[in-house]
């Protein structure tokens, strides 16, 4: 898998890869990490957000709990 990238499957079956990567806007005055999610099956991108990759290995990781946000970033970009 490449380098900052994850993939997850979504609470309906579907299969998604985060990639993180960093943006800056306005110059140099506004930059960060942004994750954009891609459907694995089309390659498609479906949204992106502000943040970085959570870490896998840390305990108080919450898996299901991090679906459901990649799901309301999906729906919100959808919507928008």
């Amino acid at each position: 898998m490449e380098e900052n990238t994850l993939v997850l499957e979504l609470s309906n079956g579907s299969e998604v890869k985060l990639h993180e990567v960093w943006c800056c806007c306005d110059g140099h005055k506004d930059c960060g990490s942004v994750v954009e999610v891609f459907d694995c099956e089309t390659g498609a991108i479906l949204a992106h957000f502000d943040g970085a990759l959570p870490d896998l290995d840390d305990e108080d990781f919450d898996r299901d709990k991090y679906i459901k946000r990649i799901e309301s970033e999906i729906s919100w970009a959808e919507n928008y």
